[in-house]
């Protein structure tokens, strides 16, 4: 475990509050509300109380305007709105308006991001017990006062504070080492199911799976991850990992320094199993799962493996590695570049190997190219590679996706709305390219290459 996962406090958060309901647009609004009419009775009521000063109109009322509601509720997502709402009910004293409020202007959503106005905010709910901003304000302040809060906030049950709690123990940061006090409130965290829950849940799954502090039962292990995946990407990455190598490693990171768990042998290898796991944690934009699903394909493709017998693809391969690549995974755009240069699973498409090669910084495929492409065709790859560079932070790709294992929210659907705005920002810079191919070009075949994520796999 990184250090730095026990103080992810010190990174803005979200706030804890109902996912937007899911599904499909409906046929008609009188087959999806047959209760509009009340609906809209029920609304007018809140408000009317909510102005009235009912302070728990005003937050219940705030709360809609965050999240829309679900889409009976006829509410619209209105940050300004909830703002307002949160602000009045705050104002009366209620706690957790106040730690809503403040989460809000820590993230600056609806308001100003203002620290010191988010920090009094915080410690006013606190103090008044609210476990959610125990939590939050005991990861803020560090130290005694902070373990303590953390303590408090566990010892109601919340997540949040028993996963940090477990991690502070793990790695003996700001509290004595110990591991059976670690176990014991990853176990607190797990027991709620919630975002923090599932984080905790990963976490006792690998130390099962290990034998890292408890006895090895890699069943238990397992059984942990699986049920963690349903939010966790990490999890699922780990799943993948190990039935592709049999194996778990596991590094700890202390006051004592580092200290390694290797755990082999644990699982028969199953390449199969493994590249389903990998496809749907590269489907919510795990990098690294992406390359090693590109990997697995590519190795059935290659008649490598009789389990990958019937997933021998190039094309899934060079999708996954498109993945990858978005995301910045430099192995991936070199194996982009190389199967684009040799036509493996796409058309052979110079500019476009170039453009990959330019964007990994890979000079010396990226020079052997040049003696096969015209002068129109390496200007052409170098301007897709500066228009990438500036509508693509590369840099930024995975400081944004850390930000977002931080969150309160089901984080593997906004990594998946992550990734689909990463593949619009190069589908774009790859369609000025197409649009510009003169007259007599094959467009058909060159568009054939622009980028297509691959399709979400169930395990």
């Amino acid at each position: 475990m990184n250090v730095s996962a026990v103080l992810l406090c010190l990174a803005p958060t979200v706030l804890c509050l109902p996912a937007r309901a899911q599904g499909g647009k409906p046929q008609s609004e009188d087959a999806q509300h047959p209760d509009e009419g009340g609906r809209a009775h029920q609304k007018k009521t809140l408000l009317s109380e909510a102005q009235e000063g009912d302070v728990h109109a005003q937050r219940r009322l705030a709360y809609r305007y965050y999240t829309g509601g679900s889409p009976a509720d006829l509410f619209e997502p209105d940050f300004n709105e909830a703002a307002k709402w949160f602000k009045l009910a705050a104002s009366q004293g209620d706690a957790q308006a106040q730690f809503h409020l403040s989460m809000m202007y820590y993230e600056g959503r609806g308001l100003a991001t203002n620290y010191s106005e988010a920090g009094s905010l915080l410690r006013l709910s606190a103090d008044q017990g609210y476990a959610p901003a125990q939590a939050q304000l005991g990861g803020r302040l560090g130290g005694a006062k902070g373990i303590a809060l953390l303590r408090l906030s566990a010892e109601q049950g919340n997540s949040l504070g028993a996963r940090w709690l477990g991690e502070s123990y793990e790695s003996g940061l700001r509290v004595p080492l110990s591991f059976k006090e670690a176990l014991k409130w990853y176990r607190v965290a797990a027991e709620t199911r919630d975002r923090d829950g599932y984080l905790a849940m990963t976490r006792l799954g690998e130390m099962y799976l290990a034998g890292e502090q408890v006895p090895r039962d890699v069943e238990q292990g397992i059984s942990l991850l699986n049920s963690a995946t349903s939010a966790d990407v990490s999890a699922i990455a780990t799943l993948a990992r190990l039935y592709e190598t049999g194996e778990y490693t596991h590094f700890v990171f202390s006051p004592e320094g580092i200290k390694r768990y290797d755990a082999q042998g644990l699982v028969p290898v199953d390449y199969g199993k493994a590249l389903r796991y990998y496809e749907r944690a590269s489907y919510y934009g795990h990098e690294t799962s992406a390359k090693k699903a590109g990997d697995l394909y590519m190795k059935g493709a290659r008649r490598e493996s009789p389990q990958l017998v019937g997933r021998a693809s190039y094309g899934r391969a060079i999708k996954e590695y498109r993945v990858a690549a978005i995301l910045g995974n430099l192995e991936a755009q070199i194996k982009l570049g190389e199967m684009y240069r040799d036509g493996l699973g796409v058309p052979q498409d110079y500019i476009q190997a170039y453009v990959w090669f330019n964007v990994a910084g890979s000079e010396r495929p990226r020079n052997a190219l040049l003696s096969l492409m015209t002068t129109e065709q390496v200007a052409r790859g170098q301007r897709v590679s500066r228009q990438l560079d500036e509508m693509v932070d590369w840099l930024g790709i995975q400081e944004r996706l850390d930000r977002l294992k931080s969150s309160y929210t089901f984080v593997i659907k906004e990594r998946r709305a992550f990734i689909e705005d990463q593949n619009r920002r190069t589908r774009e810079v790859f369609d000025q390219l197409l649009g510009g191919l003169p007259d007599g070009e094959d467009k058909k075949s060159a568009r054939s290459t622009s980028l297509d994520l691959a399709a979400g796999t169930s395990v």
